[in-house]
């Protein structure tokens, strides 16, 4: 498939305020580069059929291009800003299996990224080079998801991802790069057709290539998460839905993730934290039962 988008950002768009005819105001466009997104999947499959045990591979690529432009076009050329033209790739593989037990599946990621494609299609980039370009960015992801469930009343599932990310610029020791991490599992107790009890653990971290912004000493980010939340929902199984929840969530902090707020937060200072509130949730596209 082949897509473009632009965002409305001074690196991608720009337009400015011209005078018109008739003591009127026009509005002109003098930068719109646009980027496409070229991207092709193949995927095969093993089985699954008739509640049996089912695999699949899925390799996946992105191309992404941008075009040159001129920033503040409208200037005399010495004050002009020339926007160089720029490229990335992504290449991913899947590996996946199900029906190893009721309602039954995992499914492992595999992503290597370089250039605009390690930002993402619709992030700025940071952190450039001096041509300020992002083909030197580059980003490696390894994830992992997965649930399974008792028939009658229990059910769990998982999810976790480690990410390596550097931009685009020479520093090889910016707080932007390096390490994060997440690990998440929630079980699940179905006490009835239309009510479920879940509980999620997960923790959160980082490890940053250079110095906290704030304290300029080396601290790795991290935070524990426990949530116990109540379910409304309209059939049994983790994937019901619509689903309505009661979330209270109680989270830890380190040192290194509470010195990443501002000083003058009070949150700085708040080893634990506590959250409470509803959440709703429809797949509007969803058959699953």
């Amino acid at each position: 498939s082949i897509g473009t988008n632009r965002l409305k950002d001074a690196y991608q768009f720009q337009e400015v305020p011209v005078p018109g005819l008739n003591n009127t105001s026009e509005t002109l466009v003098l930068l719109n580069r646009q980027r496409m997104i070229t991207s092709l999947k193949a995927e095969q499959r093993f089985g699954g059929d008739n509640g049996k045990i089912g695999g699949k591979v899925k390799l996946y690529g992105e191309l992404h291009t941008l075009s040159p432009g001129t920033l503040d076009a409208h200037l005399p050329k010495p004050e002009q800003e020339e926007l160089h033209s720029d490229y990335g790739y992504l290449i991913g593989l899947q590996l996946g299996i199900w029906n190893f037990g009721p309602r039954s599946h995992l499914n492992l990621f595999v992503r290597w990224a370089q250039g605009l494609a390690a930002y993402g299609e619709f992030a700025i980039p940071f952190g450039l080079d001096t041509e300020k370009r992002a083909k030197n960015a580059r980003e490696f992801l390894i994830a992992l998801s997965g649930n399974w469930e008792l028939k009658k009343w229990f059910g769990v599932m998982v999810g976790a991802y480690a990410r390596y990310f550097r931009d685009a610029d020479p520093n090889k020791y910016d707080w932007d790069d390096g390490w994060e991490y997440v690990a998440s599992v929630r079980p699940h107790i179905f006490m009835h057709r239309l009510f479920a009890l879940a509980f999620e653990l997960s923790y959160q971290g980082r490890m940053p290539a250079g110095l906290n912004p704030w304290t300029h000493t080396k601290l790795n980010p991290g935070i524990v998460k426990f949530s116990i939340l109540p379910l409304l929902t309209f059939g049994k199984g983790t994937y019901a839905r619509p689903q309505f929840r009661l979330i209270y969530t109680v989270s830890r902090q380190n040192e290194g993730a509470r010195m990443t707020w501002n000083p003058k937060d009070p949150r700085r200072d708040m080893k634990v934290g506590h959250y409470l509130g509803l959440q709703a949730e429809w797949w509007f596209n969803s058959t699953y039962r």
